[in-house]
């Protein structure tokens, strides 16, 4: 494994580690808490476990990245 996929790999152990914890609140917490403390939280985890970099990436067809491409390259 070469040095740059392991920082990559490194980088992405807290975004992980946050998607585990926003699937692993218990609900037995949930009544306890204000409904502001509870979506403080939660937008917390949510932020972490799915930076927005990856959220806004829009889909792009093979047409529109042929046509990224070409422009890329000059053509």
């Amino acid at each position: 494994m070469s040095l740059e996929d392991f920082a990559n790999y490194w980088l992405a152990v807290p975004v992980l580690e946050a998607q585990e914890g926003l699937m692993g609140m218990a609900m037995a917490d949930w009544p306890n808490l204000k409904n502001q403390d509870r979506s403080k939280r939660h937008r917390k985890m949510h932020s972490i476990a799915y930076p927005k970099a990856w959220s806004d990436v829009k889909e792009t067809s093979g047409e529109d990245m042929a046509k990224i491409i070409k422009g890329l390259i000059g053509g």
